[in-house]
């Protein structure tokens, strides 16, 4: 799962290939006018390929552009000239101006993967907000990765994962604290264990601390 800014065809297409379950919602433009038509208002005819309004006029398919990988689907200016409906469909007085939109090669795959996902994503959605963001927020404000100190991705990969390497040292220590280690020996020998086992934690976190910061140093 993540937020919606990482919702595009691209990324979907990316995950569904790896064979991950996708949990992002489709990523939107602002707010429309109250009383302007959504895109939802505009069905999409899949076997003839093309968008019908809620007027019923048609917006034909256009050609496919390479930078985006975007079709443009486009009314005919005479329609939108003279429908009474113009003022709920475009922002644009002149009269020359008719309705256009886009939508990517691999949309059919992207509302696939959501309708796949939609019953679920409340689940992940409060799941992540638990877990995956309140580790990157302390990633963030206690260990120093609110902005990557290295250059190239190697070298930020290597950051993320020394941090990572730390913060579950740290969950490692807090989860000792509340069960006992070896339940069988004796309730002195047991304390002496988790002592012992702590002090090599901490141990173990100074040495990945002291690799970070000779990196600083070095860099």
């Amino acid at each position: 799962g993540a937020d919606a800014a990482y919702g595009v065809a691209e990324i979907y297409k990316g995950l569904h290939e790896m064979g991950l379950n996708v949990y992002i919602p489709q990523r939107t433009k602002g707010r429309k006018k109250e009383g302007m038509f959504r895109r939802e208002d505009y069905i999409y005819d899949k076997e003839k390929g093309v968008y019908i309004c809620p007027e019923g006029e048609v917006l034909k398919k256009g050609k496919l552009s390479k930078k985006n990988n975007n079709y443009t689907y486009c009314a005919k200016q005479p329609s939108c000239r003279n429908c009474k409906s113009r003022n709920k469909c475009l922002k644009s007085k002149s009269k020359t101006r008719a309705k256009s939109f886009t939508r990517h090669k691999d949309q059919d795959l992207v509302d696939e993967i959501l309708a796949k996902s939609k019953s679920q994503w409340k689940y992940f959605k409060i799941k992540r907000s638990i877990i995956s963001e309140g580790s990157f927020a302390d990633a963030k404000n206690n260990h120093g990765l609110g902005r990557a100190k290295f250059r190239g991705l190697k070298k930020v990969q290597e950051q993320s994962l020394l941090t990572a390497i730390a913060q579950n040292i740290k969950k490692m220590v807090k989860k000792m604290n509340r069960k006992k280690v070896i339940p069988e020996v004796g309730v002195e020998k047991d304390k002496n264990q988790l002592l012992n086992l702590k002090m090599k934690l901490i141990f173990i976190c100074k040495i990945v601390w002291q690799k970070i910061f000779l990196r600083l140093k070095l860099c």
